[in-house]
């Protein structure tokens, strides 16, 4: 009878903790600010719902993601250079490693749509 009590306090306890205390922490985060690229392309109208801005966390060369971002292309900006890498984030991805000849500092962006969030890193 203690058994199944337990069992059931634990499957109740369960549902009770949030998705994002059980987020692994692997880096450190990348603080994303979003921002609308065309506000007056109309296949692309602004969002009435809130933003829900990616989570994101950087290690050494590798972005990991707390969030989905499947299909979001991933662009890495120098201020002088423009755009030095990019790709579309595939299904179910996590992780991107960036290449290791990517050294100081860059912005992040991820793009999906009309919506741009981006931010600082440090390579």
């Amino acid at each position: 009878m203690k058994r199944k009590v337990l069992t059931v306090m634990a499957v109740i306890s369960m549902f009770f903790v949030s998705p994002t205390s059980m987020t692994a922490q692997t880096g450190d985060p990348v603080v994303l600010d979003p921002t609308i690229i065309d506000p007056t392309d109309p296949l692309n109208p602004p969002h009435k719902t809130p933003i829900q801005i990616p989570s994101v966390e950087l290690d050494g060369h590798t972005l990991y993601f707390n969030t989905l971002c499947d299909g979001y292309e991933l662009r890495i900006v120098d201020g002088n250079a423009g755009v030095v890498y990019s790709l579309i984030i595939p299904l179910g991805c996590t992780q991107v490693v960036l290449p290791s000849t990517l050294v100081g500092e860059y912005e992040l962006q991820l793009i999906t749509g009309n919506l741009m969030f981006y931010g600082t890193i440090e390579l």
